[in-house]
């Protein structure tokens, strides 16, 4: 299932660019978000004009049954592997399940595109997320793509306030 979803950031580019290289983000982002239940930054790699960075991260069940199965919280841990091109503004990611049994099941890529409006930054992203169950649940796959992608749009609209306010708080600290 294709998604896409525009943003506004009440932050330059450059600020959001910041963001994106400041090691204190992923704690402020644990604080503040709702949906992240656990955030630990793998690595992260500055080489020419890109950002390479692995986060695993944790997020709130968005599922909590498939069939007659109870869908486990571990369910919805990820590594997420990006890249942000500092001259093309675009960044690539992709979203791998922890257990192996979810990876063999689903899949998550997609780009986020970054443009300057000024003082503001829109945000892009597009993207496709697919879920392919074995053969006795396969009618329930586009539902479960369906409640992931809804879900997955309210964690990146949820991180909207988070990233403005880091950038307000810690970026541009008061005098």
């Amino acid at each position: 299932m294709k998604f896409e979803a525009r943003h506004v950031f009440a932050a330059t580019l450059e600020e959001i660019e910041a963001s994106f290289v400041d090691e204190r983000y992923a704690s402020f982002l644990l604080q503040h978000h709702p949906s992240v239940q656990a955030i630990q930054v793998l690595e992260v790699r500055l080489q020419h004009t890109r950002l390479l960075r692995r986060v695993r991260c944790l997020t709130k069940p968005v599922i909590q049954t498939i069939g007659p199965k109870k869908v486990e919280p571990g369910w919805f841990s990820f590594v997420a592997y990006s890249t942000y091109d500092f001259e093309t503004k675009v960044l690539h990611f992709c979203n791998e399940p922890d257990n192996k049994h979810v990876r063999s099941m689903f899949s998550n890529q997609g780009e986020f595109q970054f443009s300057a409006l000024g003082a503001q930054t829109e945000r892009i992203a597009s993207g496709n997320i697919s879920l392919c169950l074995p053969k006795r649940f396969r009618l329930l796959a586009p539902v479960g793509e369906y409640l992931i992608r809804r879900e997955g749009l309210k964690i990146l609209s949820g991180e909207i306030p988070v990233m403005e306010r880091f950038v307000r708080e810690v970026l541009r600290p008061p005098p």
